[in-house]
């Protein structure tokens, strides 16, 4: 997996090893840090199929779909944990992944887009 951010718009590039599941969907989420006690921040979110569907990807092909973070009304300026997994909108499991919660972190990203995380 690599990934290239311009603003809200996230390309992910992805490799098939095996012949995915069809029909799957991409999430990313973007999270404030974790403070005790509250409840976690989600400033933006980006869910979608790709643009090929799942169940044409091909062993060995690399596929590279372009997703964009919805911003919540109220969204603080500062840093974020990006965050991206796969998901069956119409099974409602996530895909398997060697990440807790079936999801993985990407990257940090500042808010509003475009400024330097300084991470």
């Amino acid at each position: 997996l690599a990934w290239e951010q311009n603003g809200p718009e996230v390309s992910l590039l992805w490799e098939a090893t095996a012949p995915p599941p069809p029909d799957l969907q991409v999430f990313l989420h973007l999270l404030g840090d974790p403070v005790p006690g509250e409840p976690e921040r989600m400033l933006a979110q980006g869910d979608g199929p790709p643009s090929t569907p799942t169940a044409d990807w091909l062993p060995g092909q690399r596929y590279r779909p372009r997703h964009r973070f919805e911003i919540i009304a109220g969204a603080e300026a500062g840093d974020y944990r990006a965050f991206v997994g796969w998901y069956s909108m119409t099974q409602g499991w996530r895909l398997e992944a060697d990440c807790p919660f079936n999801y993985c972190p990407l990257a940090r990203i500042r808010y509003p887009f475009g400024q330097d995380s300084g991470s």
